[in-house]
């Protein structure tokens, strides 16, 4: 189980738990460490151990499409639909402004009405977004090849929050960044599943190659002898992109629990 679940999970994935949607967890401290995280983005994306001596973590979990939906679901039943959509703030610096793509989701405003106006400008330009408006951007991201990494907010140890979905992928998105280079392990945990092929004869191996085109973990290797891919248990992260994107339809997420070599540590870079 991870190590969010363990915290507030109730028995249940922790993004799954109705609990953890309630605007009560949303309390002054936490609302402060948004604010002053959005407010000194520079900051923390200069100096790595901001992030590692903070009192606040802003964590992020993979999902597949389907839980990402389930999420979408849950913030409308316990928040009442009250969602916006926001430029990818990642995108948008690490591409130096060239990249302006509406694929994250929050369900509160980004500039609540009692805090100061936000000084990072794309928080200025987010949208209110209606339910099937946002399963139109889940569905968006993953047919783009942008892995779902739903996020919370909470103090170290929890409890946390879950308030958004960002659309990630390599290397312009800073949780994964901060994950894959930098070791920052609670910035991008791993999901809750596996990936694994089903029936390896139907394959069409190099003639397609989709699997590794859309792995952003490094998970998916072609043989060099049967000129077809592997998935590594040990890698694979369970976005679900290689089996959005298998045209032959054969590749399953397993649960991780179920897979012996998938690692238990959801926090392993």
């Amino acid at each position: 189980m991870c190590i969010m679940c363990e915290v507030q999970g109730n028995g249940k994935v922790h993004y799954l738990n109705p609990d953890n949607f309630k605007q009560s967890l949303m309390n002054e401290a936490t609302r402060g460490m948004m604010v002053e995280w959005r407010d000194n983005w520079e900051l923390h994306r200069n100096d790595l151990s901001a992030f590692e001596s903070a009192s606040w973590a802003h964590r992020h979990q993979i999902a597949t499409i389907e839980e990402a939906l389930k999420v979408v679901d849950l913030a409308e039943e316990v928040n009442g639909g009250r969602f916006v959509s926001i430029i990818c703030p990642c995108k948008y610096i690490l591409t130096g402004g060239v990249v302006k793509e509406r694929v994250c989701v929050n369900w509160m405003s980004p500039s609540p009405p009692d805090t100061p106006p936000p000084t990072y400008p794309l928080y200025k330009e987010y949208k209110l977004a209606t339910t099937d408006e946002v399963k139109e951007i889940v569905r968006y991201a993953d047919k783009r090849g942008l892995v779902h990494n739903v996020g919370s907010w909470g103090p170290v140890g929890g409890p946390f929050f879950v308030s958004n979905i960002c659309h990630c992928e390599y290397p312009t998105c800073h949780s994964a960044n901060n994950h894959l280079d930098h070791g920052l392990a609670g910035d991008c945990l791993r999901s809750h599943y596996v990936a694994m092929v089903t029936e390896p004869s139907r394959c069409t191996g190099v003639k397609c190659d989709n699997c590794v085109k859309y792995c952003m973990f490094g998970a998916v290797r072609v043989s060099v002898m049967t000129e077809k891919p592997r998935i590594n248990p040990t890698k694979c992260y369970g976005c679900g992109l290689c089996g959005t994107h298998c045209p032959q339809k054969i590749i399953e997420m397993v649960p991780r629990a179920q897979v012996p070599t998938a690692p238990s540590n959801y926090e392993v870079v």
